[in-house]
Protein backbone atom coordinates (compact mmCIF):
# COMPACT_ATOMS: atom_id res chain seq x y z
CA UNK A 1 0.00 0.00 0.00
CA UNK A 2 1.46 3.76 -1.17
CA UNK A 3 1.22 6.71 1.47
CA UNK A 4 -1.14 9.39 0.62
CA UNK A 5 -0.18 11.15 -2.30
CA UNK A 6 2.57 8.94 -3.57
CA UNK A 7 1.31 6.94 -6.51
CA UNK A 8 2.01 3.27 -6.79
CA UNK A 9 5.41 2.45 -8.33
CA UNK A 10 4.23 0.71 -11.48
CA UNK A 11 1.99 4.09 -11.78
CA UNK A 12 5.39 5.94 -11.25
CA UNK A 13 7.33 4.52 -13.41
CA UNK A 14 4.59 5.09 -16.16
CA UNK A 15 4.66 8.89 -15.97
CA UNK A 16 6.92 11.11 -17.43
CA UNK A 17 9.25 12.98 -15.57
CA UNK A 18 10.48 16.53 -16.43
CA UNK A 19 12.71 18.76 -14.55
CA UNK A 20 11.82 22.09 -14.69
CA UNK A 21 13.71 25.37 -13.19
CA UNK A 22 15.19 23.74 -10.76
CA UNK A 23 12.29 21.85 -9.18
CA UNK A 24 12.42 18.10 -8.37
CA UNK A 25 11.00 15.98 -10.81
CA UNK A 26 7.48 15.08 -11.28
CA UNK A 27 4.86 14.03 -13.93
CA UNK A 28 4.02 16.86 -15.63
CA UNK A 29 1.21 17.12 -19.24
CA UNK A 30 0.37 19.59 -21.85
CA UNK A 31 -3.29 19.67 -22.92
CA UNK A 32 -3.59 20.61 -26.47
CA UNK A 33 -6.97 21.81 -27.51
CA UNK A 34 -8.70 23.05 -30.84
CA UNK A 35 -11.61 25.30 -31.05
CA UNK A 36 -13.73 25.99 -33.85
CA UNK A 37 -13.80 30.16 -32.78
CA UNK A 38 -16.92 30.79 -35.45
CA UNK A 39 -19.28 27.94 -33.46
CA UNK A 40 -17.33 28.86 -29.93
CA UNK A 41 -16.75 24.64 -29.28
CA UNK A 42 -13.37 22.68 -28.63
CA UNK A 43 -12.99 20.41 -31.71
CA UNK A 44 -9.93 18.15 -30.24
CA UNK A 45 -8.11 17.60 -27.27
CA UNK A 46 -4.73 15.44 -27.13
CA UNK A 47 -2.81 15.40 -23.90
CA UNK A 48 0.90 14.14 -24.13
CA UNK A 49 4.36 13.82 -21.68
CA UNK A 50 5.44 17.55 -20.41
CA UNK A 51 8.44 16.71 -22.89
CA UNK A 52 6.62 16.56 -25.98
CA UNK A 53 7.38 19.57 -28.39
CA UNK A 54 3.76 21.67 -29.00
CA UNK A 55 5.11 22.10 -32.58
CA UNK A 56 4.98 19.22 -33.59
CA UNK A 57 1.91 18.39 -32.92
CA UNK A 58 -0.23 21.07 -35.30
CA UNK A 59 -0.96 18.69 -38.15
CA UNK A 60 -2.14 15.50 -35.94
CA UNK A 61 -4.42 18.69 -34.31
CA UNK A 62 -5.68 19.85 -37.69
CA UNK A 63 -6.61 16.26 -38.68
CA UNK A 64 -8.47 15.24 -35.63
CA UNK A 65 -10.60 18.33 -36.29
CA UNK A 66 -11.08 17.46 -39.77
CA UNK A 67 -11.81 14.01 -38.93
CA UNK A 68 -14.46 15.05 -35.76
CA UNK A 69 -16.12 17.78 -38.14
CA UNK A 70 -15.65 16.49 -41.35
CA UNK A 71 -14.93 20.12 -42.21
CA UNK A 72 -11.17 21.38 -43.76
CA UNK A 73 -9.30 23.63 -42.29
CA UNK A 74 -8.76 26.97 -43.50
CA UNK A 75 -6.53 28.73 -41.26
CA UNK A 76 -4.88 28.20 -37.97
CA UNK A 77 -4.09 30.31 -35.41
CA UNK A 78 -1.10 29.33 -32.83
CA UNK A 79 1.22 30.59 -30.52
CA UNK A 80 5.03 31.27 -31.25
CA UNK A 81 5.73 27.37 -29.88
CA UNK A 82 4.35 26.18 -33.09
CA UNK A 83 5.80 29.04 -35.56
CA UNK A 84 8.67 26.78 -37.24
CA UNK A 85 9.41 26.14 -40.27
CA UNK A 86 8.19 22.75 -40.71
CA UNK A 87 4.18 23.79 -39.37
CA UNK A 88 4.62 26.41 -41.98
CA UNK A 89 5.35 24.11 -44.97
CA UNK A 90 2.57 21.58 -44.03
CA UNK A 91 0.05 24.42 -43.88
CA UNK A 92 1.00 25.66 -46.95
CA UNK A 93 1.07 22.22 -48.43
CA UNK A 94 -2.60 21.62 -47.29
CA UNK A 95 -3.85 24.65 -48.30
CA UNK A 96 -4.40 25.96 -44.64
CA UNK A 97 -3.60 30.22 -43.91
CA UNK A 98 -1.21 30.00 -41.01
CA UNK A 99 -1.44 32.38 -38.56
CA UNK A 100 1.86 31.29 -36.30
CA UNK A 101 4.36 33.88 -34.91
CA UNK A 102 7.95 32.61 -36.20
CA UNK A 103 9.73 30.94 -33.22
CA UNK A 104 12.79 32.78 -33.67
CA UNK A 105 11.23 36.02 -33.85
CA UNK A 106 9.78 35.33 -30.09
CA UNK A 107 12.71 34.86 -28.43
CA UNK A 108 14.21 38.14 -30.09
CA UNK A 109 16.38 40.19 -27.59
CA UNK A 110 15.28 38.08 -24.78
CA UNK A 111 17.69 36.07 -22.07
CA UNK A 112 20.82 34.58 -23.87
CA UNK A 113 20.03 36.68 -27.28
CA UNK A 114 19.55 39.91 -25.52
CA UNK A 115 22.62 42.20 -26.91
CA UNK A 116 23.30 40.03 -29.73
CA UNK A 117 22.98 41.64 -32.72
CA UNK A 118 20.47 40.68 -35.31
CA UNK A 119 21.03 38.55 -38.28
CA UNK A 120 20.10 41.32 -40.82
CA UNK A 121 23.04 43.37 -39.24
CA UNK A 122 25.46 41.05 -41.16
CA UNK A 123 26.95 41.17 -44.37
CA UNK A 124 27.52 38.49 -46.63
CA UNK A 125 30.64 38.48 -48.35
CA UNK A 126 30.27 35.78 -51.05
CA UNK A 127 33.96 36.00 -52.48
CA UNK A 128 35.24 34.94 -49.05
CA UNK A 129 31.85 32.96 -47.78
CA UNK A 130 32.49 35.11 -44.73
CA UNK A 131 30.19 37.61 -42.68
CA UNK A 132 31.17 40.73 -41.65
CA UNK A 133 29.31 41.51 -38.22
CA UNK A 134 29.01 45.06 -37.57
CA UNK A 135 31.23 45.23 -34.61
CA UNK A 136 33.60 44.96 -37.70
CA UNK A 137 34.29 41.15 -36.69
CA UNK A 138 35.18 38.71 -39.80
CA UNK A 139 33.16 35.33 -39.29
CA UNK A 140 33.96 32.25 -41.16
CA UNK A 141 31.74 29.19 -40.99
CA UNK A 142 33.33 25.87 -38.40
CA UNK A 143 31.21 23.28 -39.08
CA UNK A 144 28.03 22.07 -40.44
CA UNK A 145 25.28 20.38 -38.63
CA UNK A 146 24.04 17.82 -40.43
CA UNK A 147 20.92 16.98 -39.21
CA UNK A 148 19.51 21.44 -39.10
CA UNK A 149 21.50 22.23 -41.97
CA UNK A 150 23.35 24.89 -40.66
CA UNK A 151 27.06 25.79 -40.31
CA UNK A 152 28.37 27.51 -36.79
Amino acid sequence: MSRVGTPPPLLAEMRPLVRQGGLKSRPRYKTRRVVDDQQGIITAVETTAGVVDEGSCLKSRIEAHEDGTGKLVRTAIADARYGSVSNLIECQKAGIRPHLKLLGQSHKGKGRSAGIYPAEHFVYQPQSDTYLCPAGQLMRPRRLHQERLVWD
